[in-house]
């Protein structure tokens, strides 16, 4: 089993979007180098010019197991008027990128995170906050463009990691948000055996799991139980 060290911190890290130099365009309309995020308006997919357009995964067994109309209307019967499941004409909100980053913050809280334990709960809670309802101005949330972009980089990783695996005949038997757990014959080079920011950590090596369901479960190592 193997985690992404601080994921969502570490997507958070790469270039951003400068809502100020934003355009709206009708249509589908591919991100460029002027203008290289773009922001699928009636669809809610989103596109970086030279790095993923998530329109490439919606068939992706990832996305289609996880995420499909069925299961997210059943288990949020209020919010049938959420935008992704709104018929409307597709326009496009292009943005130029931002001459700022947030790459120097996070890597000093990740760097830190052992000598201030706070520092972890900062970074998972600055994230969140950004699209949080209690962020609203005026019924909108004027930093979930960010936001977006940092679950969407994060998911098409691990959709790539999960790839990855099952080309070299592995078997994922769990993912849970940052982490994936699968099984194979042999070692597959698909992790890192070091910590860092952004990298596929290896936690667990040829042990046994019992899995409850999705995101519960315990690994067993040499007799000693971890539950997760």
């Amino acid at each position: 089993k193997a985690d992404v060290c601080s994921a969502y911190a570490f997507e958070a890290s790469k270039k951003m979007p400068d809502a100020h130099t934003a355009i709206t365009v009708d249509g589908r309309v591919q991100p460029t180098e002027e203008y290289p995020f773009a922001y699928y308006l009636g669809t809610n997919q989103v596109a970086i010019y030279g790095e993923l357009d998530t329109h490439d995964y919606i068939n992706h067994p990832l996305n289609t197991a996880f995420n499909s109309y069925e299961t997210w209307h059943r288990n949020n019967k209020a919010y049938t008027n959420r935008l992704h499941y709104v018929d409307a004409p597709e326009k496009t909100i292009l943005m130029k990128e931002s001459k700022f980053t947030l790459a120097p913050e996070f890597q000093t809280l990740y760097n830190g995170r052992r000598e201030h334990e706070e520092y972890k709960s900062i970074m998972v809670s600055a994230i969140g906050n950004l699209s949080s309802p209690k962020s609203t101005i005026n019924g909108n949330t004027p930093m979930r463009h960010i936001t977006s972009l940092i679950y969407a980089r994060h998911m098409v990783r691990m959709m790539k990691l999960y790839d990855r695996i099952t080309s070299l005949n592995g078997t994922v038997i769990s993912i849970a948000t940052d982490a994936i757990m699968w099984t194979c014959k042999y070692d597959l080079p698909v992790y890192e055996t070091v910590k860092a920011l952004g990298n596929f950590y290896i936690e667990y090596y040829n042990c046994r799991a019992r899995i409850a369901r999705q995101g519960i479960y315990a690994l067993e190592k040499d007799g000693a139980i971890y539950l997760v």
